[in-house]
């Protein structure tokens, strides 16, 4: 016979019993939260349509997740190119946010591909050290995460390649020389 297995009274999918009476229903449709579910055999022409009682309460929770953070060029250079990269796991859903602080501000935002990966490139941020953090801002089934610890991104001031003759320019009187 046929069962169709119901969320709170709707009709989720269905089944067929086997031999010894069982159907079943995989599913990982069911949204975070508690879920009241019930079986009903919708009966046979010797068998009469009944339903199970009481209500299985299947609760699926959100899973939590973990943030990491790492930079493609540190320490850097005044006004060079910073590519900060944050991976999230597990995987989470694609096209989640992930928000890039320095010292706890916003300096924007980045969104997780298939793997997880969101990335941020600047090239403003000041001389000096900066404490860069990634939070992850959580999605469906997803919580939220801030990596730890924090990664010291170093901003150095550009080194002078500036050269400087030092010597008599040709034509110029020294000490200690003749006059012609």
């Amino acid at each position: 016979g046929i069962v169709t297995f119901l969320d709170s009274g709707s009709p989720k999918g269905t089944g067929t019993t086997n031999g010894s009476g069982v159907a079943t229903l995989a599913t990982s449709a069911l949204a975070v939260g508690s879920h009241p579910l019930t079986a009903r055999f919708e009966g046979t022409a010797h068998h009469a349509l009944s339903t199970s009682s009481p209500a299985l309460s299947q609760v699926v929770n959100t899973i939590p997740t973990s943030a990491s953070l790492a930079s493609n060029n540190n320490p850097s250079t005044f006004g060079s190119s910073v590519t900060l990269t944050a991976s999230v796991t597990p995987i989470p859903t694609v096209g989640g946010t992930v928000t890039f602080l320095d010292n706890g501000l916003s300096i924007g935002t980045g969104t997780t591909n298939g793997g997880g990966v969101a990335t941020l490139t600047t090239s403003t941020l000041a001389l000096g050290s900066h404490p860069m953090t990634a939070r992850y801002e959580g999605s469906a089934g997803y919580l939220t995460s801030t990596s730890s610890p924090a990664l010291a991104q170093v901003v150095n001031a550009p080194v002078s390649t500036n050269t400087v003759n030092v010597g008599p320019a040709p034509g110029m009187i020294t000490q200690g020389n003749p006059i012609r």
